[in-house]
């Protein structure tokens, strides 16, 4: 089994953290505009595309899931399509108390509890977050993003490395890097136009 736990603040988005006081609610109102940054869609896009062709599951583990799984998933529904994320989404990390717990012990729990033992036999997986969480992720496969930036081509070209034997990696990541000159031709094309 192949999954992906994603971050969404410093991630999606070029915001890193909004007040932890602020209800969940009330986040998504301030914060829906912003959930995916203009900058970062088409990497994300890109990414959840290679987890849809290499089965890779998503498990949110951003604090968007606190108090409203259900609707973090119907969020990403409108930025990415159903079609996408109703094949790739897998569920989202338990919400532990922080005081005393940290997105690591999160990330565990789920890979014990909600794992058969052949699928964490056989379990290959990538953290991206903005933040090691006081180095809880440290011992994960943690793919650490620029806060101020959110998830890049760069971020995404790095990713095959985490699902791949060495032979299978060079043959990725030709086809990442070959997205990635995609779109930077549909952008040039779209500002001819203008």
């Amino acid at each position: 089994m192949r999954i992906i736990f994603l971050d969404f603040d410093g991630v999606l988005n070029n915001t890193s953290s909004e007040s932890k006081s602020m209800e969940y609610s009330e986040r998504m109102y301030n914060k829906l505009d912003s959930l995916v940054s203009p900058s970062n869609f088409f990497p994300i896009q890109h990414l959840f595309n290679f987890m849809y062709e290499h089965d890779i599951k998503l498990v949110i583990s951003s604090d968007w899931r606190c108090g409203a799984e259900d609707q973090v998933k119907e969020l990403l529904q409108l930025y990415f399509g159903h079609f996408i994320i109703d094949k790739i989404y897998y569920g989202n990390t338990p919400v532990l108390n922080m005081e005393t717990f940290n997105r690591g012990d999160e990330i565990n729990l789920f890979i014990n509890t909600q794992l058969t033992l052949t699928e964490k036999t056989n379990l290959k997986y990538l953290v991206i977050d903005d933040s090691s969480h006081k180095g809880s992720l440290d011992s994960h496969p943690f793919l650490k993003t620029d806060k101020c930036v959110g998830f890049t081509y760069s971020d995404f070209a790095r990713t095959p490395q985490y699902f791949f034997e060495e032979k299978d990696r060079e043959f990725k990541k030709k086809m990442v890097v070959g997205k990635i000159l995609m779109d930077s031709r549909l952008v040039n094309t779209i500002k001819a136009l203008d």
